[in-house]
């Protein structure tokens, strides 16, 4: 039997390298300078606005104007807070499998094209997730292939929160972003105290 249209979607799978070089260059740097966020960067050239920290890894593609969120790997948790500690982390190895949500870039871009209407073409993808949140339950066949077809898309809404069988939600709202406590990154910043 044949792949089904609603398994095809594919997130990134990235085997990310946490060098001496970046360690050492993490040290020397300020808390915008990510150990995980810069070899982020390094193995995945077209990544824009990394973001990391102890529970999740974002990043946005422009080319398909979606942004990936990964749940942080438990070896990249541990590296971090022994960072924050103080204590320099050994180099280490991680892969990021399978993206947990994956939402659009950018829901209102300034100066986005108006629509044939004249309203804002945000305005009217609104209308078109509504009309593929009512394509049934978040579970339905129909409301995963609408998502599906929607994600090769750019410019197509994702309509809200749609679980594919492969586990990754597409789109719906990004799940909140730690506090500062969890994305300083400065070295021994000593935040978690046993």
């Amino acid at each position: 039997m044949g792949r089904s249209h609603t398994q095809a979607i594919q997130t990134p799978r990235v085997r990310i390298h946490i060098s001496d070089e970046i360690l050492e260059a993490a040290i020397h740097r300020h808390s915008a300078h990510c150990m995980i966020a810069e070899a982020i960067k390094r193995e995945v050239p077209a990544a824009r606005n990394v973001s990391v920290d102890l529970a999740q890894i974002r990043w946005s593609d422009p080319v398909k104007n979606v942004r990936y969120i990964y749940f942080t790997p438990r070896i990249c948790q541990i590296a971090l807070i022994q960072y924050d500690r103080g204590h320099k982390p050994q180099p280490f190895t991680f892969m990021l499998r399978t993206a947990a949500q994956i939402t659009r870039s950018h829901t209102r871009n300034r100066g986005e094209p108006k629509a044939d209407n004249g309203k804002p073409a945000w305005r009217v993808r609104n209308k078109e997730q509504e009309r593929v949140r009512r394509a049934g339950n978040a579970n339905s066949k129909e409301r995963r292939a609408a998502a599906t077809a929607a994600i090769t898309d750019p410019a197509a809404p994702l309509g809200s929160a749609t679980l594919t069988k492969a586990g990754t939600v597409i789109g719906g709202r990004p799940p909140a972003v730690l506090g500062n406590i969890g994305k300083s990154r400065r070295f021994g910043l000593r935040q978690y105290i046993e």
